[in-house]
């Protein structure tokens, strides 16, 4: 692949000694194609095939270009790359594992081609806020992606159970759902259905104002993250009764509503880490037993926010609490449960506030 080799400084002499004198890498090297696509990377090939200047046809297309090749990792970075993603050289990936998106915006929707659900070999797809992936035609011959462990960052992916069936070991799923897709089109994604996901270990769900029957986990989560979702802070509980095994909870951009989070007991019991990033929470009231196994809390951005509950530093395991443009009040807070708990002797609590760690008896 040309362009696989573009940012690489061995010559056209070096490659083709490459082809003489191994029978297990592969490259297509083509000095006219060399700039087509210079982001992609860490690939292994099975066929060599040398195309020089001098017997290259203007006529050539990209698609000649192209054979059947062992690729397993491919990295688009800009429109450019997504050549590479046409139909006719998405079926000649035939054992690709692994397609990753790493891209802050494409400016403009990115819908990939069908055959990308006819990758039996693929194992993960990390996508970015741009990419959608078609619908899928599930059909008696459609293939089961039983090596698809990862599927991130995708727009507006419909989750129905016949698509999920697909996917029977999936253990990360992320979606950002745009606002134009709600109301009429909300049951079609169908998010209820991710209960069927029985090896999901990983859900990242982006959305405004979700409604909480429209989501339902699979019991064997264990880390959730949510993002602009507006849930009332009261259905807090449905969630944490849902999911016995979550141990990292990210709630992101007011993920939940309102200003006051009361919690109850049982809700969390194996949950390690708990961040909170911007969020209109100013009262949250909890106790120790809430969170019995919790080792860092994080809070970032929490302007409103008013206290920390002081029993949290007697949680047994927490190892720290991290403060991160929050109030000067709750940051006073945070140094004050610190400093008792070294009091008595827990001196392995430490405190970070803007990331820098707080030491004892400093201002």
């Amino acid at each position: 692949m040309g362009g696989l080799l573009a940012n690489s400084k061995m010559t056209l002499e070096y490659w083709e000694s490459i082809a003489e004198n191994t029978s297990v890498a592969s490259v297509l090297v083509c000095n006219t194609c060399r700039n087509f696509y210079p982001s992609l990377n860490k690939a292994r090939f099975v066929r060599v095939r040398i195309v020089s200047r001098k017997n290259f046809s203007r006529s050539y297309r990209n698609e000649d270009m192209l054979i059947p090749t062992s690729l397993r990792y491919l990295e688009v970075r800009t429109l450019r790359n997504l050549e590479f993603l046409s139909p006719t050289a998405i079926a000649l990936l035939w054992n690709q594992e692994t397609f990753a998106f790493y891209t802050v915006m494409f400016k403009t929707t990115v819908l990939l081609s069908s055959e990308i659900w006819d990758m039996p070999q693929l194992r993960h797809f990390l996508g970015s806020c741009d990419v959608v992936l078609p619908d899928q035609a599930v059909t008696q011959d459609s293939i089961i992606m039983e090596n698809l462990q990862t599927l991130t960052k995708v727009r507006d992916f419909r989750c129905t159970k016949e698509v999920l069936e697909r996917m029977p070991n999936l253990k990360k799923f992320g979606s950002a759902f745009s606002r134009e897709m709600r109301s009429m089109e909300w049951p079609d994604h169908s998010l209820h259905n991710l209960v069927h996901l029985h090896k999901l270990e990983a859900l990242f769900i982006q959305c405004e104002d979700l409604l909480l029957e429209n989501l339902t986990f699979p019991t064997s989560l264990k880390r959730l993250r949510l993002e602009h979702c507006n849930i009332p802070w009261e259905n807090m509980m449905t969630i944490g009764s849902l999911l016995p095994n979550l141990e990292v909870l990210e709630l992101f951009h007011d993920a939940f509503k309102g200003p006051e989070w009361n919690q109850v007991e049982g809700e969390f019991s194996r949950l390690k880490v708990l961040t909170i990033l911007e969020s209109e929470l100013m009262w949250w009231r909890a106790e120790d037993i809430h969170f019995p196994s919790l080792e860092h809390l994080i809070l970032t951005g929490m302007a409103e926010l008013k206290e920390i509950p002081l029993c949290i530093g007697d949680i047994p395991t927490l190892h720290s609490i991290h403060l991160k443009h929050c109030n000067a009040s709750l940051m006073e807070l945070a140094k004050q449960i610190v400093e008792e708990q070294h009091d008595n002797g827990n001196e392995g609590l430490q405190l970070y506030i803007n990331e820098e760690r707080y030491h004892i008896g400093s201002s």
